[in-house]
Order: C-alpha cells, then structure tokens, then sequence
C-alpha cells in the first residue's frame, strides 16, 4: 500500500510540475500576443501582418536569464526522468524529486520576473504620456 500511495503522490507531483510549466508558458504565450497586438493599435490587415512574416515591424523578444536556467533545469529534469528506470536507483530518485522542486520554484520566479518585467514596461509608457 505504501509504494502505492508513493507512487500516486509523485504522479501527481509531476502532474502538478507539468501544469505549472505549461501554464507559464501559456501566459508567455497569451502575454507576446497581447504585446503584439496593442503595439499594432489593435488592428492588423492580416496574419501575415500580425505575424511579422515580411520583417517590417520586428519585435526583439529577449529571454531573461530566470528563464534560461529555468530551460536548463527542465531538460536536466527530463533526461534525468528518462534515465531512471534504467540507471536509477532509490538515490537518484531522491535527486529526481529535488529537481523537480528546482524547476517548479525557478517556473514560478521566471513568471513573476516576465511579471515585473511587463509591469515596468507599463509604468514607464505611463510615466511617459
């Protein structure tokens, strides 16, 4: 029964890890259109347009190094998770689990840094008009 219930509570543990990853991005995502859209005046001819797909109004989209080490730490999580039932033993297992709260804490503070960092932005074209 215990190695059961371990069991459930890693799935859901990873569960929980993918949907904070994938809601983070959704958010990024969600976030990069809004910014498109409101530097376009919120009209657009087409989605070509919209899309940038001739290269007249680029867009510099600059990851923050949060992010970076974030992207760092999933791939590490995801090879190491890959590697396990091979090679893991009940200590790299351990080491699994400490990672996984790694990516989840660097996930959460990449999304308050783009947070802040949208925050700024608007404060300063504030402080500007």
């Amino acid at each position: 029964m215990h190695a059961k219930l371990t069991s459930f509570s890693f799935l859901c543990c990873k569960a929980g890890l993918v949907g904070i990853v994938v809601l983070r991005d959704a958010t990024l995502v969600g976030g990069a259109v809004y910014m498109r859209a409101s530097s376009l005046g919120w009209q657009w001819k087409s989605w070509s347009d919209f899309f940038n797909l001739d290269g007249t109004r680029p867009q510099k989209v600059e990851p923050l190094f949060i992010s970076k080490v974030n992207t760092v730490f999933q791939l590490v999580l995801v090879a190491a998770a890959l590697l396990q039932p091979e090679f893991g033993t009940p200590e790299t297992q351990s080491y699994i689990t400490y990672l996984s709260w790694l990516v989840a804490t660097t996930t959460v503070a990449s999304t308050i840094a783009y947070g802040a960092q949208h925050m700024g932005r608007l404060s300063s074209i504030t402080r500007k008009s």
